[in-house]
């Protein structure tokens, strides 16, 4: 034993010196350490063995190395082991800390350089703008309020620029999704082990800005309505307030203060490392639907950041894309929240859940609708040039904008939502959010706060308020110029707009929802600044800075004063409003707008104006989400004015459209005139009134009817004022009814008619219809009888007045019979002479149009070349009523009334005389072909072969003589065809001009020649230069089923017929005199002509 333990002592005696640790031996000891060592290298070097005994003094060296471990005990050995593993640890130990001095010492030497560099630039700036103050005192041009906030604007912009280089230039290179996207880790208790789920939420990569005097960043959301953005903001507070809101529509903007304690708590299931360097949140919701376009645009000037709501379900809106352009135009960096994903079918609930989370719980089926929808939304935006993507896959923050899934209803994704907004802000703008002095303060609304009287609810976006504070505000009447009372606040977490208990503070610094409570703000205009008066302000600049916003409303009243009243709670809805009642679609003139609550005075000022006016249906009052006093309603009930309320905008519209609707129901009923023709059986009394005993022969007879009579050139004898029916007054008469009327005097200035001097008792009394009643009665026409409705206005009465059509009137006299043209009313040639080519069109109900000749004789516009033929045709006379119906491209609709007021019953063909050798052969044009013809003049004086069958045979014997065509000549002779009756031609040609394709198109009435012997069937030569191309070839006809058919087409000027291949479409679809063809040209390069068959004795049923 003792033995044993010496030769151990001995060997531990033998073993090396321990060396010291680097860094604790002094620098003589290094000396020495470093000497000796350099004494065996040398040493070293001169043993070195000669290279061809390497392998044989290597061999043994290891033979010795062998025999000296087997010689040395093993626990020598392991001890020896270990303290080389020590050593190696602790220099490795020394190496890392030193480096990591190294790094501190740096990062502190870079912080000190950065804050003295602040300070130096801020102590310049500081210096600059005293000289820049001094200076201009010295010239006397001293800044406003508004030029000062644009100064510090543009200079915090330049300021932040400079912040974003000097970033790039001084941080090293990190990977590319190191500044915005987020390292989001899940720690797993039992195991110990990090494991990463793929999202990316940023974990401390924050620098500490405590020290830069930061305030709390804005939000803006905004969205499409319905898309879920005040939902967004009541799940985060755990309240409810759009169930406060009109129609679940945000009228109003509210603002909410998120603490950054809350912030913490909500994201605390990130479990990301991140601090929170801002003192909080300021939210304000913006309205979504389309008409408060003018309070989003506030919203979004105020906000730092937005966010873009979009329902995953629908994808991207008008107002979607309206607000993406409104964000884009201010520079507003934003971030889109794609919410409602518990929406998808099998969606798993995970309340405040982070997104990655929840979507691991989901099922595959989920997942891929989940992609889907995001793709679409994604491709939706790139076709507004927007690049996007889900915010833990975007590698690229600066170029592609974050998506970020969310559920207002169950909360996911919205832990999510609101730690990137914070670190986006705290990261890319410290410049935005430092906090300077100058006051920069909205007003939201005004409202009475119970303690405190009237108040205002104001954003204070930067700068500091203090009780005693001289503000100055927008007022209705003028400029507002009054001291802060108190500083209000609501808790965190509670919408500004929602009533409760208020926190009263001495001072207060942006940004924060504020109450101010102050004298004389009951008459403060919501939506306008808000300026604090500084020691440098010069008060009548800020008075006039203030009211300049007032100006925008100003474009919208009408300057002849007629129009309705409106009245809006903020400054925001009232410019809203007024831009939708100015648009095309509602197009309501106002005659003046007030802000705030509806009183006494306002319902005067329309009173007045409608006593001055006298137009009922602007004696109206849209009061648009404001209170309407006692007085007032009381007031508008004794002095006819109406009063419209509502709080939601299209609510109020419609209220006001169907009392005017309603309106000009009443007056239309006053202007009907319905058609009646009486019979005099007696006279009562012959003048002043004159009372007869009538029989209702045709029509209705109403009270109120102006009578006339045709046979005494048209002697207007008085209107009917009462009605008598076996000694009861009644307030019509129908046909065969016997009663006794009352004839007083339309005009009072004109001596009346006396019977039996002015007309007799065998003249008929008819009632006397204008073209005003004409329209009126179109209103009525629910109430006529079949008989009253053919009386009033022919058997099929006229076509209603297309969309923006323009009618006028025309009654036949002998001067127009005698010079043979119809002059063009003055007004209609003002509002559309520029429209009109050198020949108009003139379409009747029998189909046909008329190509007439436009001529501009003395200053005035008239029909000419082809009125003559159109008068004969339809054989005008006297007394013959014309209403004219303007349908664009210089094409007229006509109906004509005979002398009983009556539509008169239309020729189907034309008399014999009337068909003369220069006419196109029963080819009815498309009116597109007529303006393009203008030039070679009327197509009914157009030049054409004559339509008889002496001229078509040998026309066909020059172009064609195959014997297979002469039998089918002969085929066709001796076919057996009964005769058409006019009743029929007439039905088909009624249904073929119903029937008007997209394309350019012509009609044809098929004739015998056509059909029967000469196989020759002409086209509008026009159509064929025009739309053919001046083609002679061959042409495709194609019918319903798309089988074709090659016809050739020949084409001389003023002449176009189809001859090869025409026999055998007639044949094949068994064509009959009186058919009517459609041709409609579907492919133009081709040549390729769809042909719709109607076909007379079928009913005019389509079987083509």
């Amino acid at each position: 034993m003792g033995i044993r333990g010496e030769e151990e002592e001995d060997i531990v005696d033998k073993l090396p010196a321990e060396e010291p640790i680097e860094g604790e031996e002094s620098a003589a000891e290094k000396k020495r350490r470093k000497k000796k060592e350099k004494e065996k290298a040398k040493k070293a070097a001169q043993k070195q063995p000669n290279p061809e005994t390497t392998t044989t003094d290597q061999s043994d060296a290891k033979g010795k190395a062998a025999a000296a471990a087997r010689k040395m005990p093993k626990h020598v050995r392991l001890m020896q082991e270990a303290l080389a593993k020590r050593r190696e640890e602790e220099e490795r130990q020394a190496r890392e800390e030193e480096e990591r001095q190294r790094k501190e010492e740096e990062e502190r030497l870079r912080q000190e350089e950065m804050e003295r560099k602040a300070e130096e630039e801020k102590r310049n700036k500081k210096e600059k703008d005293k000289e820049k103050r001094l200076k201009k005192k010295q010239e006397g041009k001293i800044l406003t309020a508004k030029q000062k906030e644009q100064n510090r604007r543009r200079e915090a912009m330049r300021t932040q620029f400079l912040a974003k280089a000097e970033e790039d230039l001084t941080e090293p290179k990190q990977n590319p999704h190191d500044d915005e996207t987020l390292a989001h880790q899940v720690f797993d208790d039992e195991a110990g082990e990090v494991i990463d789920d793929g999202s990316r939420i940023e974990d401390g990569g924050v620098v500490s800005e405590s020290d830069k005097n930061l305030r709390s960043p804005i939000c803006c959301v905004m969205g499409h309505v319905d898309s879920g953005k005040t939902k967004l903001l009541d799940f985060i507070r755990g309240t409810n307030v759009q169930k406060g809101e009109a129609g679940g529509i945000t009228q109003q903007i509210g603002a909410t203060y998120f603490p950054a304690g809350k912030l913490r708590e909500m994201t605390k299931g990130l479990k990301a490392d991140a601090r929170l360097e801002v003192p909080g949140l300021l939210v304000i919701d913006t309205p979504g639907h389309q008409s408060f376009t003018n309070l989003r645009s506030r919203g979004s000037n105020l906000c730092d950041i937005a966010i873009l709501v979009v329902d995953i379900m629908h994808g991207v809106k008008d107002r979607t894309i309206e607000s993406l352009d409104l964000l884009r135009r201010n520079g507003a960096d934003f971030i889109v929240a794609l919410n409602k994903v518990d929406r998808l079918y099998g969606w798993k609930t995970c309340g405040n859940a982070p997104i990655v989370e929840a979507m691991k719980v989901q099922s595959r089926d989920v997942r891929d609708e989940f992609e889907r929808r995001v793709s679409g939304i994604i491709g939706q935006f790139e076709k507004q040039g927007l690049s996007t993507e889900l915010y833990y896959k975007n590698y690229d923050v600066r170029e592609v904008t974050s998506l970020v899934p969310t559920s207002a209803m169950t909360g996911e994704g919205i832990p999510d939502l609101l730690l990137l907004l914070v670190q986006r802000t705290q990261r890319t703008m410290v410049e935005k959010l430092t906090f300077s002095n100058q006051v920069r303060c909205t007003v939201l609304e005004v409202k009475v706060v119970e303690g405190h009287g009237t108040a205002i609810d104001v954003v204070l976006a930067n700068g500091v308020l203090r009780e005693g504070d001289q503000i100055v505000v927008c007022g209705q009447q003028g400029a507002i110029v009054t001291t802060i009372r108190a500083l209000l606040t609501p808790y965190p977490m509670r919408e500004i707009r929602v009533k409760g208990a208020y926190q009263q503070h001495k001072e207060i610094r942006a940004a924060q929802c504020i109450k101010i409570a102050a004298h004389g703000l009951e008459h403060a205009i919501p939506g306008t600044c808000l300026y604090a008066m500084g020691p440098d302000d010069n008060l009548e600049a800020l008075k006039n800075s203030v009211m300049e916003e007032m100006e925008s409303v100003s474009g919208h009243i009408d300057k002849a004063g007629e129009g309705v009243y409106v009245q809006a709670s903020t400054l925001g809805s009232l410019e809203a409003f007024l831009e939708y009642l100015k648009s095309k679609e509602v197009n309501v003139k106002v005659s003046g707008v007030g802000i705030g609550p509806l009183h006494k005075k306002d319902v005067m000022k329309v009173s007045a104006m409608l006593e001055k006016k006298r137009t009922i249906k602007y004696a109206s009052i849209l009061a648009f989400d404001v209170k309407v006093t006692p007085e007032a309603e009381e007031y508008a009930e004794k002095s006819g004015v109406k009063i419209f309320t509502s709080d939601v905008i299209y609510q109020l519209y419609q209220q006001f459209k169907a009392y005017v609707d309603s309106l000009i129901k009443e007056e239309k009923k006053e202007e009907a005139v319905f058609p009646c023709v009486l019979t005099i059986l007696r006279d009562f009394r012959r003048r002043n009134p004159i009372i007869l005993g009538v029989k209702v022969h045709e029509g209705i007879l109403k009270v109120g009817t102006p009578l006339f009579i045709p046979s005494r050139n048209f002697i207007d004898i008085g209107r009917i004022a009462t009605i008598e029916d076996n000694g009861k007054q009644v307030q019509s008469a129908k046909k065969g009814e016997e009663v006794a009327i009352k004839i007083v005097g339309t005009n009072p200035e004109e001596q009346q008619k006396v019977f039996g001097r002015h007309f007799a008792i065998h003249d008929e009394l008819v009632s006397h219809i204008t073209p005003t009643s004409i329209d009126a009665l179109n209103h009525q026409q629910h109430t006529l009888s079949e008989d009253e409705r053919k009386l009033a206005v022919g058997p099929d009465g006229p076509d209603p007045p297309a969309q923006g059509s323009c009618m006028f009137y025309k009654l036949m006299v002998a001067s127009i019979l005698q010079d043979k043209k119809l002059k063009i009313p003055k007004k209609f040639v003002k509002r559309y002479g520029d429209e009109l080519t050198a020949f108009a069109t003139i379409i009747v109900p029998d189909g046909r149009m008329w190509p007439i000749e436009l001529q501009k004789i003395e200053g005035k516009l008239w029909f000419h070349n082809g009125w003559q033929e159109f008068m004969e045709f339809y054989s005008l006379s006297t007394g013959h009523f014309l209403v004219f119906r303007y349908e664009g491209k210089s094409r007229f609709n006509v109906h004509i009334f005979d002398l009983t007021v009556s539509e008169i019953k239309y020729p189907f063909s034309a008399p014999v005389s009337l068909w003369k050798p220069n006419h196109d052969m029963g080819v009815q044009l498309n009116p597109n072909e007529l303006g393009s013809i203008k030039t070679e003049g009327p197509a009914g004086r157009r030049r054409t072969r004559a339509d008889t069958y002496e001229h078509e045979v040998p026309g066909l014997q020059k172009v064609e003589a195959k014997s297979s065509r002469h039998k089918l000549i002969s085929e066709f002779f001796s076919r057996r065809w009964r005769p058409v009756t006019p009743e029929e031609k007439e039905r088909t040609v009624r249904a073929a001009y119903m029937l008007k394709p997209e394309n350019p198109f012509f009609r044809v009435i098929l004739r015998p020649s056509y059909v029967y012997r000469g196989f020759l069937m002409h086209i509008p030569s026009g159509f064929a230069r025009v739309y053919l191309k001046r083609v002679s070839g061959f042409v495709t006809l194609q019918d319903s089923s798309g089988k074709q058919w090659r016809v050739k087409c020949v084409y001389k000027p003023r002449q176009a017929r189809f001859s090869q291949g025409w026999p055998e479409f007639v044949s094949e679809n068994k064509l009959e005199e009186g058919d009517v063809c459609v041709f409609e040209l579907i492919d133009a390069d081709a040549f390729v002509l769809k042909v719709t068959i109607l076909r007379v004795l079928e009913k005019a049923e389509n079987v083509a």
